[in-house]
């Protein structure tokens, strides 16, 4: 379950409560409170704290003496939990039960994590594959390849295996999309911001057969490519990777598609 990229604004005691069981993040609140510009302390009452695409945590406010703003950008994902009280603050600024909604995002971490973690223990001891299946959509007839890759590919890197695979050049821009995140090459003209994909491996996206994610490829013409995990082959014999088992493409020949 993902969550959006939403401002909830809160009163400078609503953030201490949530915070006051946390020492360390409270000293860093009151570090933030003081304001940067006329050194006064414990002047900053309205906070805005926004949970960004990419679950890095910007916190917003303004000195009451000054005017002037101040924020604090955490450039790494937050732990399980800060994030779990900037979900709540999300939850309900929006009006909803959080505590639901909380429980079923915490079990679902949890569980991909555990079987992440396993996954990558299977292939220290042995070959595991993952068996991807790559499409072009709204093409008739349908142009596809079936790929075994290692479950530790890099995204950046499973976009050159698919631009020699699918027989482009790239000449063009691209991305992966992934439950409305977006992962490429980040930027300066996104306002939205995409996660760097260089760090992002497949088995971060995709965990279990059946899971899909889409690979866009020249944002001009759209050509959308559907990502499924097929299967994932544990204890296979040793093979080259990346792979090619099969696949299909047309070439007008005499009026002809092979």
């Amino acid at each position: 379950m993902n969550l959006i990229k939403q401002e909830i604004e809160i009163t400078r005691d609503q953030l201490c409560e949530l915070y006051k069981t946390q020492p360390l993040y409270l000293n860093h609140l009151l570090h933030f409170a003081l304001c940067y510009h006329c050194q006064n302390e414990n002047s900053t009452e309205t906070f805005k704290i926004i949970l960004t695409r990419d679950n890095t945590i910007t916190m917003e406010g303004k000195c009451s003496k000054c005017g002037e703003s101040v924020s604090v950008y955490s450039s790494e994902p937050p732990d399980a939990w800060y994030k779990y009280f900037a979900t709540q603050l999300q939850v309900e600024g929006l009006g909803g039960d959080h505590s639901i909604y909380l429980r079923e995002m915490l079990r679902e971490e949890k569980v991909r994590r555990v079987r992440k973690s396993w996954i990558g223990k299977q292939a220290k001891e042995n070959p595991v594959y993952f068996q991807i299946h790559i499409s072009l959509e709204e093409i008739n007839p349908k142009i596809w390849r079936r790929l075994l890759i290692l479950p530790s590919t890099a995204l950046k890197t499973l976009h050159k295996i698919i631009q020699i695979a699918m027989g482009w050049k790239n000449y063009h821009l691209h991305q992966f999309i992934c439950k409305d995140e977006r992962y490429g090459v980040p930027w300066e003209e996104d306002p939205d911001g995409t996660i760097d994909y260089k760090n992002t491996r497949i088995s971060d996206l995709l965990l279990y057969p059946h899971e899909i994610i889409i690979y866009e490829y020249d944002f001009g013409d759209g050509w959308n490519h559907l990502i499924k995990l097929e299967d994932i082959l544990f204890n296979h014999d040793r093979l080259p990777a990346p792979l090619c088992r099969g696949g299909a493409c047309f070439i007008h020949h005499a009026g002809k598609y092979q």
